[in-house]
């Protein structure tokens, strides 16, 4: 509830308690969901059904600075408390020694960009070697030092594309197209794959205390909705670079390019993506609705996953869908592109999977893939040691049989 405000509680505990009900809601009728509490960033916000587009800013690695900030906080509480002999104990000689030594405004280096387009630190007389595709990243959040998020970028298309031809004039120019089309496209998540290897460019050359403020980082950014929303606290996750602008020095064609300040289709990309979440959304209320005929949700899910490919929850549903009506290989079609796609977030399609395979009686099958899932399952529901207790059942398993269903009918009762 960080930054929450008075005027905002009411709309908070509301929203809260719609998503536990729901959540519960899933946990029951024959649907077998894990536990996600240990999925973190991007893959919680999947497997809640959010648009693919944002995942790569969940993703982003936590900065530095706001683990530092809550180690403060702690010291804060021991000072308070009077445990200094605890907080010198906890730190420890060698730890306070080094701190004495660190100077506590680095003396930073001019960044400059050669004509060559090489990257160099100036007063450290160092190179900072990138590929052409990073250096396009790089340079681009050189130019804005507001920060942009991840699913924003599609908005810079032409910026990124005017950087890249300058960089990379042997590519042709529908290549060229190509790679800033790929760059923008964050659903697949390759956009923290190129700022790790910025960071770790920058890490080659300089120590993190001096690194970090030349490579990406997250600045997380909270504001109040407008309008009917005005209680309602959003987020965005910006990333930039923390090196003052004062000492860049560009080459005159990096600085001819104009730098973009693209509102109005940032604004349509927002609009978007709630149009997709709430597509989704309104999806989902059906599919807990029992008197909606399950045939036509699932063409109304289809449409949607036609529309949006990449949109993992809908794959979810539908394949609980097929199963409900008999439909086993497609809902094995559906669990399985879950699963290779990322089992960890998705070890609920492993049983689903496993339970429409045993619908087909492909028992051996379906009992491989169900002890796949209990291997990797923390928390395996009662619902989970039932499937497999069935299975174990028409393979004529009957200790195993017994003992997966006293486990059920134990975690039941709980």
């Amino acid at each position: 509830m960080l930054g929450m405000t008075e005027d905002g509680w009411e709309t908070f505990f509301l929203d809260y308690c719609a998503f536990i009900k729901e959540d519960r809601q899933r946990s029951h009728g024959g649907l077998c969901m894990s536990v996600v509490s240990n999925l973190q960033g991007g893959e919680f916000y999947e497997s809640e059904g959010a648009p693919q587009q944002e995942f790569a800013d969940h993703e982003f690695p936590i900065v530095m600075k706001n683990i530092a900030e809550n180690i403060k906080k702690e010291i804060e509480i021991l000072k308070g408390a009077g445990y200094y002999e605890l907080l010198l104990h906890t730190l420890g000689t060698e730890t306070l020694d080094e701190l004495k030594n660190v100077k506590v405004i680095p003396e930073l280096s001019r960044l400059q960009i050669t004509d060559e387009f090489k990257i160099c630190l100036l007063d450290y007389d160092k190179e900072v070697r990138m590929t052409p595709l990073q250096k396009t990243l790089y340079i681009f959040y050189l130019r804005h030092p507001e920060g942009v998020e991840f699913k924003m970028l599609s908005a810079y298309y032409d910026e990124l594309l005017a950087i890249y031809k300058v960089l990379s004039n042997r590519e042709d120019a529908e290549k060229q197209k190509e790679s800033i089309r790929r760059l923008v496209d964050v659903t697949d998540n390759a956009i923290n794959e190129k700022c790790s290897r910025i960071k770790e460019a920058f890490l080659k050359v300089a120590d993190d205390f001096i690194a970090r403020n030349y490579y990406i980082v997250l600045d997380r950014h909270e504001y109040r909705g407008e309008g009917n929303k005005k209680n309602s606290i959003y987020v965005e996750l910006l990333k930039k670079i923390m090196l003052p602008r004062d000492l860049i020095i560009y080459p005159k064609e990096i600085s001819d390019i104009e730098v973009l300040v693209p509102e109005e289709r940032k604004k349509v990309i927002k609009e978007e993506l709630e149009e997709i979440r709430e597509q989704y959304r309104a999806l989902n209320r059906l599919f807990f609705d029992k008197s909606y005929p399950k045939g036509a949700l699932i063409e109304k899910y289809t449409a949607f996953i036609n529309l949006n490919p990449k949109y993992y929850a809908a794959y979810r549903d539908r394949a609980i869908l097929y199963t409900h009506i008999g439909k086993y290989r497609e809902a094995v079609a559906d669990n399985q592109l879950l699963i290779t796609h990322n089992e960890r977030v998705w070890s609920d399609a492993i049983i689903n999977k496993a339970e429409a395979l045993f619908f087909l009686k492909d028992y051996d099958e379906a009992l491989k893939v169900a002890n796949h899932y209990f291997a990797i399952c923390e928390k395996p529901t009662a619902e989970c040691f039932r499937i497999r207790a069935e299975i174990f059942r028409k393979l004529k398993m009957s200790d195993e049989y017994k003992a997966d269903m006293r486990e059920s009918k134990r975690l039941r009762k709980e």
